[in-house]
């Protein structure tokens, strides 16, 4: 009994660990970023300028809190259910909505091409036609043995099951046999993971490049797709490229890149479901701070999903510091900032 007392202390402790390194964590990075915010001069649509001290602004919807604001929660980038890290801080409701609306699209996207490259080992449910009777199933698939078709009375109908192997047994004269399988009973919507890669991308730029350029007014339509992702904001192709088409020199990390006469940040994204052996690389393309007309996703759809003949790439650096302007005036930010 005091052994099972100590290892029930020893799992609470790791827990209580765990959740003081993450608080430790949180703040550091809220530290840093807020040291960033304090060295840019904000200039108000009146023509003022100020400082902000002791704030963070939620890279996703741009919202300032006090740096001890308990919405401020850890993002990991990409998802932890794909493999990623906490690198930075979101708000608490950009965090919760975003991993609900777009970050589970990409997860069920990898679970399908896990499942489909295990199609040999991985029983898929199904359901299969013997001569007009119907009962329900588990297939593997095997490109040298055919499918395998795994069947239980207690998945069945017990007078449907009790037909079906009658019909086997009884039969003489040929039978015809039709199978459905679902590969996965994940929700599937393409668009959404793509979105949800978008957001990665977003968020390794700013831990790469910083404010200066998620606060750029040119970045708007990027957030904007971000948070609303049921709305078609952006028109091309943004996730430009998969393992295929990366070089392998291209580590997971954020570049800046040459495509003809267009400059644009490509970030590489590393991607691994825990408890599967495949790993996947996307390249996802992001405009520069003064790409106001977002021509690189026209340019892009030339390159057919390959980065091979990219004419420049090299690792990006964080952006110098410059005025940022903001609608409000000085009155509204005092006020709503408590300043």
């Amino acid at each position: 009994m005091l052994g099972k007392k100590n290892h029930i202390r020893g799992i609470f402790g790791i827990l209580r660990i765990k959740v003081m390194s993450n608080k430790y964590k949180r703040e550091k990075i809220i530290e840093a970023c807020s040291k960033q915010i304090e060295t840019i001069p904000f200039i108000t649509s009146d023509g003022v300028e100020f400082r902000m001290a002791d704030t963070y602004i939620c890279p996703l919807c741009q919202h300032v809190y006090a740096i001890s604001h308990d919405a401020l929660t850890l993002e990991h980038v990409p998802p932890e259910s794909v493999g990623g890290k906490p690198i930075l801080v979101t708000c608490k409701a950009c965090n919760n909505s975003q991993g609900a609306d777009l970050d589970v699209y990409l997860k069920n996207e990898l679970e399908i091409s896990h499942n489909l490259s295990h199609l040999d080992t991985i029983p898929q449910k199904s359901r299969i036609d013997f001569n007009g009777i119907e009962v329900n199933g588990q297939t593997t698939f095997s490109k040298s043995n055919g499918f395998r078709f795994m069947i239980s009375p207690n998945n069945n109908n017990p007078i449907e099951f009790e037909g079906f192997m009658q019909e086997v047994i009884n039969a003489k004269d040929g039978y015809e046999i039709k199978l459905t399988a679902n590969i996965t009973d994940r929700k599937r919507n393409t668009d959404l993971s793509s979105i949800a890669l978008l957001k990665s991308a977003y968020l390794m730029a700013f831990h790469k490049l910083g404010y200066m350029y998620v606060l750029n007014p040119n970045l708007n339509k990027i957030r904007e797709q971000i948070l609303h992702p049921n709305q078609t904001l952006i028109n091309g192709l943004f996730v430009i490229a998969d393992e295929a088409g990366i070089p392998e020199k291209l580590q997971q990390a954020v570049y800046y890149a040459k495509f003809d006469d267009v400059m644009c940040i490509v970030v590489v994204i590393n991607l691994q479901l825990p408890k599967s052996d495949l790993k996947h690389r996307k390249a996802v393309a992001l405009p520069l701070p003064k790409d106001s007309h977002y021509k690189i996703y026209s340019t892009l759809s030339k390159y057919n999903g390959t980065l091979v003949n990219v004419h420049l790439v090299c690792p990006a650096s964080i952006l110098p510091i410059h005025p940022v302007r903001v609608d409000e005036t000085i009155d509204d930010l005092r006020q709503l900032n408590n300043i």
